[in-house]
Order: structure tokens, then sequence, then C-alpha cells
């Protein structure tokens, strides 16, 4: 549950977090990784483009229908 999860872990953890092939009942959306471009796993998204140091910002739109992604470049 999220109350019992450490704050530390909350920001940093990236193993074995980032390997984990484990299908929660819900799909993390996260960043503090930076990807060259979005990535979709069955149990994770990664949306960190990197926008300080790329000049790419990137977002997810969650809704009903199929998830998008929004880019803005410097």
């Amino acid at each position: 549950a999220l109350e019992e999860q450490d704050r530390f872990d909350l920001r940093w953890i990236r193993e074995p977090f980032l390997s984990s092939s484990h299908v929660w009942s819900h799909r993390i959306v996260h960043g503090h990784v930076v990807v060259p471009e979005p990535e979709f796993h069955a149990n994770r998204i990664a949306i960190d483009t990197g926008a300080s140091r790329t000049g790419r910002l990137t977002a997810l739109v969650v809704s009903d229908a199929a998830p998008r992604l929004l880019h803005v470049r410097r």
C-alpha cells in the first residue's frame, strides 16, 4: 500500500523496480529515469525524456480512451 512505502524509495528507487516484470493492480507512470523515448511496459510507463538536458518535455494523457503522449521541444 502507498502509505506503507518508504518516502525515500518513492522518489529514488531504481532496482528492483525497473527490471521487475510483476504486474501490480495499476500500471505505474513514472519519471526520474531519463529515457530517449517513452517506454510502455506491462507494469509501468516511463515518460521522463530529460527536458532539462534534451529540451524535450513529455506528458501522458490518461483517460477512458487509449493513452496518448504530448511532446514539447525547446
